[in-house]
């Protein structure tokens, strides 16, 4: 009997966020909550509010618009841009002595 093969680990993260970002786009909100943006990234709240508090130079980790002194949103289009400003295409690098042209 062959076992049927299920989706990568990368797979399914690409599944998942294609998922959230149809959900979010649906939704219409230009908008998002920390919640929202959770569910969309795969992380906590607790890391949004993280990344939103922490500074890298002068800039937050992750853009968000600060309402009053509690409230704070993320623009969708913001937050999808900056997810793939953030995406890594590692390079598999040859051994020392070895060519990587055999």
């Amino acid at each position: 009997m062959l076992r049927e093969q299920t989706p990568g680990r990368r797979a399914r993260e690409v599944l998942r966020r294609e998922k959230a970002e149809a959900e979010i786009a649906r939704k219409d909100a230009r908008f998002l909550t920390a919640e929202e943006v959770a569910k969309f990234l795969g992380v906590s709240v607790a890391t949004i509010r993280s990344w939103s508090s922490r500074k890298s130079g002068y800039e937050p980790k992750i853009p968000h618009i600060k309402i009053g002194r509690n409230i704070i949103r993320y623009d969708r289009e913001t937050v999808i841009a900056w997810m793939k400003a953030k995406e890594y295409f590692p390079v598999k690098k040859s051994l020392p002595g070895k060519s990587s042209n055999n």
